[in-house]
């Protein structure tokens, strides 16, 4: 059965009694930051589960509200001293989906977009009929994360054949600052052949940029600048790092190798010095397998 025809046969016949209610949804995620705070927007999608024998009815009301006490009862509805978020809804299904202001939905909580601690902001679909009896209802919860992470220190890098690889220092927590759950890395050039910023986001300490120049067309190194942002579970972003410069260096290839250990073969299909570059292929060998029993 498709979620449309479920919703059409709950509208169509008295709900069964409803020990639990119905789930909250929050879109883009769970965590209402410092963006948040600043003027967007969180969206709440739910399905309010009825109470025994109701059957919705389009002059009720839905109510959304916010608290920072959990929501107790059966099934669980948010306290009476939690604040209402925006205006009345008009119920068009059981299903609904609305947006509300970040902020609005933090300060009907109790708290501000000041908070420094990360307290737990728990929202509430009520369902009203005519005589604000409550008919259904439907809970989620939301973290308040308001710090950002700590500046990073100023990344390792090393340079390998059109790449950098970087390693930092883990961001953790503290009294005033939030523990990093990601970093961005970011690496640019001053170099006009590569006007790009690469970068790159990982939960690890450490990762390899590539796709970087070895040389410019004028035969110069290209020298670029890599930096790390920390942040937050929540998505609060630190500033950035102190900067650390480096350049890849190019790799000899096969070829390149056995021309520098001296080896005179030009290529093509000769035979003549085919057995000076089995030779050195040998030799190669044995200093290679050498080196692993070492």
């Amino acid at each position: 059965m498709t979620r449309r025809a479920a919703l059409l046969a709950l509208l169509a016949t008295p709900a069964l009694a409803s020990a639990q209610a119905g789930i909250i949804t929050f879109a883009p995620d769970t965590y209402v930051n410092l963006a948040d705070c600043a003027g967007d927007t969180i969206t709440l999608d739910w399905t309010v589960l009825l109470e025994s024998g109701a059957v919705l009815n389009p002059a009720w009301t839905y109510k959304i509200y916010a608290s920072g006490t959990a929501p107790n009862g059966t099934p669980a509805s948010c306290a009476d001293t939690a604040g209402q978020v925006g205006g009345d809804i008009t119920p068009v299904s059981l299903a609904e989906s609305v947006e509300r202001s970040a902020s609005d939905i933090v300060g009907a909580a109790g708290f501000s977009c000041g908070t420094v601690t990360e307290p737990t902001i728990y929202v509430c679909a009520h369902l009203l009929d005519a005589g604000s009896v409550k008919q259904g209802s439907a809970t989620g919860s939301l973290k308040l994360q308001l710090l950002k992470p700590a500046v990073p220190s100023a990344p390792t890098v090393t340079p390998g054949d059109t790449c950098l690889y970087v390693s930092w220092t883990e961001v953790k927590a503290t009294s005033t600052t939030a523990a990093a759950a990601k970093y961005r890395v970011e690496v640019s050039t001053t170099d006009p052949e590569d006007p790009v910023t690469h970068s790159d986001t990982t939960s690890e300490t450490h990762t390899t940029i590539c796709g970087l120049l070895n040389k410019n067309l004028a035969g110069n190194a290209v020298i670029y600048t890599v930096r790390v942002i920390a942040i937050s579970a929540g998505g609060n972003e630190s500033d950035r790092s102190p900067s650390t410069q480096g350049d890849p260096i190019a790799s000899d290839d096969f070829w390149t190798h056995y021309k520098k250990q001296g080896g005179q073969e030009e290529g093509g299909c000769s035979t003549g010095g085919a057995a000076g570059l089995l030779a050195l292929l040998g030799a190669l060998a044995l200093r290679a397998a050498g080196r692993r029993r070492s």
